[in-house]
C-alpha cells in the first residue's frame, strides 16, 4: 500500500512539472533620485511572478536622452520567481513644442513618466482591451531630498493596464521646496504646489481664477475629481507633465497664454478621467479630442473673474474669431498644405499640418457643431457614446446632427470645403491685431517645417508692406480661390482678402505659378533663416 502511495505520488509530480507556464504580467518598480543638474538616476527592478515561466523583458523606447548602465541592449531575460535590475541615466531638460522637458535644479525636480520610465514593449501594443492586466503591480519611488515636498500619482498600482500606463507616461512627477495648499470645490480638490520663494501679486484673485477653472470642468464633466498643479518658475519656459493625475509647467499668473495652456490641459485631465482606450488618443481620432480641448479651452476661461477676462482679452468670440482669420488666411494661401479633410488625419505627413488641424481647424469644427446641436450637445454625445474598441466617428456624428448629417459629413469631415462660420467676421478687431496673429500662425506652423525641411522660409506681414503692394497696377488681378469664396472672404475681412491678393501678386512676381509649393522659397529667397 505504501508503495501504491508512493508511485501516485510520483504520478502527480511528473504531472504538475509537466504543465506549461504562461508568461504572466511582471512586477515592476522604479526607483528614482536627482543625479546632478537635469540628470535622474533610475533603478528598474522587475520580478517574475513564480507562476510565469522564464521570459524577456525588452524596452523599445530607449533615446538618446536615456544611458544604459553597464549593458548596450534594453532586454533583460527573468527567471522564474526571479528578480533582475535595469539601471540607466535620464537626462532631462531637451527642448520640446512646449519649453524644456523636465528639470532638475538645486529648488526642484519635475518630469513626466514618458521621458524617464523605461516601459515594457507591451505598452507599445495597439488595440489592447481596457481590462488587460500589463503588469501584476507598478511602483514609483522617488528619493526626496530631505524638507521638500513629494507629487506622485503612481506610488503604488496594481492590476495595471494599458490606460494605467497612458497615465503614467503623462502624469508630471515633481518634488522640490514647495508650499502646497489645497483649494476644495463641490465634489473636487485641487492641491496646488508652489516654490516657496514665489509669490504672486493678486494672489487671492488668481486663487478664485483657478477654483473657477477647475468647479467649471466638474459641472461640465459631471465627475469628482482630485488633482495636483505643480507651478514651476517662469524663468526658463518647462513642461514636467500633464496628465489624468496632474499637471507640472512654468507659470506666471500675469501671462494670459500660461492660463490658456492651464485651461487646455485641464480639459484633457477630465476627458481622460471620463474615457478610455487607446483610439481617442491616436488618429483619425486625436483631432476631434484636441478640437475639444482647444474649444473648451476658450470657453472654459469665460468662467474667470471679469477684470482678468478684460485685462486678457478672453472674450469669447474674438478668440474663435482669431481661430477663423487664421483658418481661413492659411489655408487658402497655402491649399496644399492646409486644405485637409479631418478624417484624413492619419495621412498626414508633416505635424505643421497636424498643428494647423488640432489648434486652428478643429476646435472651429466643434463650434460649427455646437451651433447646429446646441451648447455641449458635441461633447455629451461623445462621452455617451465612446466605446474603445467599437465607436465610429460618422455614428456619433450621425446621432448628432440627425437631419443634417449627411451634408456635413461629406464637407467638413471627409471633405475640405470651408467651414462656415462667417459671423464671426463682425467680432470686433482692428487689422493691427488680425495682421498679429495671422504672423503667429505662420510663425507656429513655419517653424515646424523649418524643422523638418531644413530650411523654410517664413513670412512676417505688415500693412506697410500690404499697401506698397496695393499700388501695383498688377494687383488683385490673379485670384486665390473661385469668385464666390473670395465674396465671402471679403465681406468677412477685407483686410484678409487683401492679404491674399497680395500673396498673388507676389508669386506672380517671382515668375511661379499659383499652387507652386516652391513659390515662397522664390518670393522670400533674401530672407533670414531662422536661428542666424
Amino acid at each position: 500500500m505504501q508503495k501504491f502511495f508512493m508511485f501516485v505520488g510520483m504520478l502527480l509530480l511528473v504531472g504538475c512539472s509537466s504543465v506549461k507556464k504562461e508568461e504572466g504580467p511582471g512586477i515592476f518598480e522604479y526607483y528614482l533620485k536627482p543625479y546632478g543638474e537635469n540628470r535622474l538616476a533610475v533603478t528598474l527592478k522587475i520580478t517574475n511572478p513564480s507562476t510565469s515561466a522564464k521570459r524577456k523583458f525588452s524596452f523599445p523606447a530607449v533615446g538618446e536622452h536615456i544611458e544604459l548602465e553597464g549593458q548596450e541592449e534594453q532586454v533583460l531575460w527573468i527567471d522564474s520567481g526571479k528578480t533582475e535590475k535595469l539601471e540607466y541615466y535620464v537626462n532631462l531638460g531637451e527642448d520640446g513644442k512646449h519649453g524644456m522637458q523636465g528639470a532638475v535644479t538645486d529648488e526642484f525636480c519635475s518630469f513626466d513618466g514618458l521621458h524617464t520610465l523605461l516601459l515594457p514593449e507591451e505598452a507599445y501594443i495597439e488595440e489592447l482591451s481596457n481590462e488587460e492586466v500589463l503588469m501584476e503591480q507598478l511602483s514609483v519611488k522617488i528619493e526626496t531630498v530631505k524638507g521638500w515636498t513629494e507629487v506622485n500619482p503612481f506610488k503604488t498600482e496594481k492590476d495595471v493596464t494599458w490606460a494605467d500606463l497612458y497615465d503614467l507616461m503623462n502624469d508630471c512627477f515633481a518634488m522640490g521646496n514647495f508650499e502646497m495648499h489645497t483649494l476644495s470645490a463641490e465634489n473636487g480638490k485641487l492641491n496646488i504646489y508652489t516654490p516657496q520663494k514665489e509669490t504672486w501679486p493678486q494672489e487671492a484673485l488668481y486663487e478664485k481664477a483657478l477654483k473657477s477653472l477647475f468647479s467649471y470642468y466638474i459641472n461640465l464633466f459631471h465627475i469628482e475629481k482630485e488633482y495636483d498643479i505643480v507651478f514651476l518658475p517662469d524663468e526658463k519656459q518647462m513642461i514636467g507633465g500633464a496628465g489624468k493625475h496632474s499637471v507640472g509647467a512654468s507659470f506666471n499668473p500675469q501671462n494670459a497664454r500660461d492660463w490658456e495652456l492651464l485651461s487646455h490641459r485641464m480639459f484633457h485631465a477630465f476627458l481622460d478621467s471620463s474615457l478610455q482606450g487607446q483610439t481617442i488618443h491616436k488618429a483619425p481620432l486625436l483631432w476631434f479630442t484636441e478640437g475639444l480641448a482647444t474649444y473648451y479651452e476658450n470657453t472654459a476661461l469665460q468662467q474667470m473673474p471679469e477684470s482678468m477676462r478684460t485685462e486678457y482679452g478672453w472674450e469669447e468670440d474674438l478668440q474663435f474669431a482669431k481661430l477663423y482669420d487664421q483658418y481661413l488666411y492659411m489655408r487658402w494661401k497655402e491649399p496644399l498644405l492646409y486644405q485637409i479633410a479631418p478624417m484624413e488625419e492619419g495621412g498626414l505627413k508633416s505635424q505643421a499640418q497636424v498643428e494647423f488641424l488640432h489648434y486652428i481647424q478643429a476646435p472651429l469644427m466643434i463650434k460649427e457643431l455646437e451651433t447646429i446641436a446646441g451648447n455641449d450637445s458635441v461633447l455629451n454625445k461623445f462621452l455617451n457614446c465612446y466605446k474603445w474598441d467599437s465607436f465610429s466617428m460618422e455614428d456619433m456624428v450621425k446621432e448628432l446632427l440627425e437631419t443634417d448629417f449627411e451634408k456635413n459629413w461629406k464637407d467638413y469631415f471627409i471633405g475640405k470645403k470651408d467651414i462656415p462660420l462667417w459671423e464671426l467676421g463682425e467680432t470686433a478687431r482692428n487689422n493691427p491685431e488680425i495682421i498679429e496673429h495671422l504672423n503667429a500662425a505662420e510663425w507656429m506652423l513655419g517653424s515646424w517645417l523649418n524643422t523638418e525641411l531644413d530650411y523654410y522660409p517664413i513670412e512676417k506681414m505688415s500693412e506697410e508692406e500690404l499697401e506698397t503692394l496695393k499700388k501695383d497696377s498688377e494687383f488683385g488681378q490673379s485670384s486665390y480661390a473661385d469668385l464666390e469664396t473670395e465674396k465671402k472672404i471679403r465681406e468677412y475681412s477685407e483686410l484678409i482678402d487683401e492679404l491674399l491678393k497680395a500673396n498673388c501678386l507676389k508669386i506672380k512676381k517671382a515668375g511661379c505659378e499659383m499652387g507652386d509649393p516652391m513659390a515662397r522659397y522664390e518670393y522670400l529667397k533674401d530672407t533670414v533663416r531662422i536661428g542666424e
